[in-house]
């Protein structure tokens, strides 16, 4: 009697397309999470800077004309005879020697006012041999509104970005005060081009950067650099080129310097 061959049983391949999609769609959703993040933080980090780098130069304006005598510019007649005087030397190679220890400020200037509502140079941090020195009693007629109006009424200034033939500045000033009496003898302005803010603004959003386009790495090559669930060959699972360990430190480090720079 013929024996019967053993029947043959099929194993159904199993059908990994619905698992493809769950984390393809997941990975669109952490890359949009990650991106939303990012931007989020970017921005507020853009109004803190702002923010900061805004009362600082107001800070520095005040630190400056606390250190000028008011009693040497209250004797200045803004207008050239003022270069003949010592005291005019000797202020203005001390905002030049300020200006160097503030290396961000471009202009030191100290403003007065004449009787028919326009502004004047007494001095600035331009050496007198410099060819863009500026004698004495120069009418500022690229002032703002707001600029004229901080020297006319003695108050504080903030304002900027303002552009005049010099280039694009944000601008701080505040009035030099007898310091006997407090009455106001001059204001006293300092200028920080725009490209030197934005440096400062992209070397601040620079770690933050980093850190989502490093998430971004993770999930983008996520899928080519750890084992996919349905990877059932050795060869298949060999794909991964770097180490798990290194590659998780190297993230690991990223985000702990982020961290440090943040608290920093």
């Amino acid at each position: 009697m013929t024996q019967a061959p053993p029947p043959v049983i099929t194993i159904p391949t199993p059908d990994y397309r619905p698992l493809r999609r769950f984390r393809h769609h997941l990975e669109l959703k952490l890359i949009a999470l990650i991106l939303a993040l990012a931007l989020g933080y970017n921005c507020l980090a853009v109004l803190f800077y702002q923010r900061q780098m805004k009362q600082d130069m107001l800070t520095k304006a005040r630190l400056i004309a606390a250190a000028v005598d008011a009693n040497v510019v209250a004797d200045f007649q803004g207008t050239a005879t003022d270069m003949e005087s010592p005291t005019f030397h000797r202020l203005l190679n001390q905002l030049i020697a300020i200006k160097n220890i503030y290396d961000d400020i471009r202009y030191i200037y100290i403003m007065g006012k004449n009787p028919d509502g326009s502004v004047f140079f007494y001095l600035d941090n331009t050496p007198v041999d410099d060819d863009d020195f500026d004698p004495p009693g120069l009418v500022y007629d690229e002032a703002t509104p707001a600029f004229r109006a901080a020297v006319e009424t003695e108050h504080d200034l903030l304002e900027g970005p303002t552009k005049d033939q010099w280039g694009t500045w944000f601008t701080a000033m505040v009035p030099i005060r007898d310091p006997q009496d407090g009455h106001v003898v001059a204001s006293l302005g300092i200028d920080i081009a725009v490209s030197t803010w934005l440096q400062r603004l992209l070397w601040t959003l620079m770690p933050s950067s980093i850190l989502a386009a490093a998430l971004l790495l993770v999930v983008f090559f996520g899928r080519r650099l750890f084992p996919q669930p349905y990877a059932t060959t050795p060869a298949r699972k060999m794909r991964i080129k770097v180490p798990e360990r290194v590659f998780t430190a190297a993230i690991g480090l990223v985000i702990t310097a982020f961290v440090a720079w943040r608290v920093h």
